[in-house]
């Protein structure tokens, strides 16, 4: 596997006043068991977040700084819950008028005839889940999903584009390097580029904890940068309640609850005081402590 690239690691010193990227979890729940995901370990209930709530949420952000990016993910597939989503899209784009509207999916729940949907909506980027250039590779990685169902629904969503449709949708595939599919990482490229989509390879995270990431291998003695991800990026699991980053991803720890407070509310807060000590490199508190995702760098692109 690709060892850490220490210069690829963003450092950010910044006290941003709100998040310039803020996270939902629409969905929580997902219908496969990917290998480099906690997901299947996860013990937290499942569900949708309020309609409502999102409204508000994103309300919020159109208010404070519309150039926010919005991405719906964390721990679910948000087309569990079949084409719901559009709404929450919908209403990021069309009524709250947010500029970045991203979603992650592993498109094998996608129908062809929600493109429509999908246009309204006003989606600015999708990135799908892929991980594979071969079925066989796939299939070890993406649990339960299904390889020729995804390219599928990758070419309606790029004959559509060729068609005159989905102009201002970017569609990324994205792949995630780890033991087992390293040695298609060249293949993929080489099958993708000039196909009309934007090409994402990024390191395996450990989501603190969650999994296995030997990738990671820079001593904590040696660390001096503050976590790209707690530095910007705001975590919303779809009860309200905000995580501090992907590392609580089964929500052992809050640090606020947007049912009753406002993200300013909340960012200011305990977010705040976590983000002076990474700035005055006190690392030593949960879950920072133990993780390693600080180290995961940017992802290439290749467009």
């Amino acid at each position: 596997m690709k060892p850490v690239n220490i210069e690829s690691i963003p450092v950010n010193r910044v006290l941003h006043p709100f998040p310039k990227v803020i996270i939902f979890e629409i969905v929580c729940g997902c219908n496969l068991s990917c290998i480099m995901c906690p997901q299947p370990k996860m013990t937290r209930p499942k569900g949708l977040m309020e309609l409502e709530l999102y409204q508000r949420l994103t309300k919020e952000i159109a208010e404070k700084d519309p150039e926010t990016e919005v991405w719906a993910t964390i721990m679910g597939e948000v087309f569990v819950r079949k084409d719901l989503v559009f709404d929450y899209l919908r209403f990021a784009k069309q009524e709250a008028h947010l500029k970045k509207v991203y979603l992650n999916s592993n498109l094998v729940l996608f129908r062809e005839e929600w493109t429509d949907r999908l246009e309204e909506s006003g989606l600015d980027k999708i990135t799908v889940g892929l991980d594979a250039a071969t079925e066989p590779t796939y299939n070890k990685i993406r649990v339960g999903g299904d390889f020729r169902t995804v390219e599928k629904n990758i070419h309606t969503l790029l004959e559509a584009k060729s068609l005159g449709r989905l102009q201002k949708l970017e569609i990324i595939l994205q792949f995630i390097v780890q033991d087992e599919n390293q040695h298609e990482e060249e293949m993929f490229k080489r099958k993708w580029t000039g196909r009309g989509v934007t090409i994402k390879v990024r390191q395996k995270l450990g989501w603190g904890l969650g999994v296995e990431a030997e990738n990671l291998a820079i001593p904590s003695r040696d660390r001096t940068i503050p976590c790209p991800w707690l530095m910007r990026t705001m975590s919303i699991h779809w009860t309200g309640h905000v995580a501090q980053c992907d590392a609580e991803w089964n929500g052992d720890r809050y640090v606020g609850d947007l049912n009753k407070q406002t993200i300013q509310e909340v960012w200011l807060g305990q977010l705040l005081a976590k983000r002076e000590r990474h700035l005055a490199n006190d690392f030593d508190f949960d879950p920072c402590r133990d993780c390693k995702d600080w180290q995961c760098g940017r992802a290439e692109f290749y467009h």
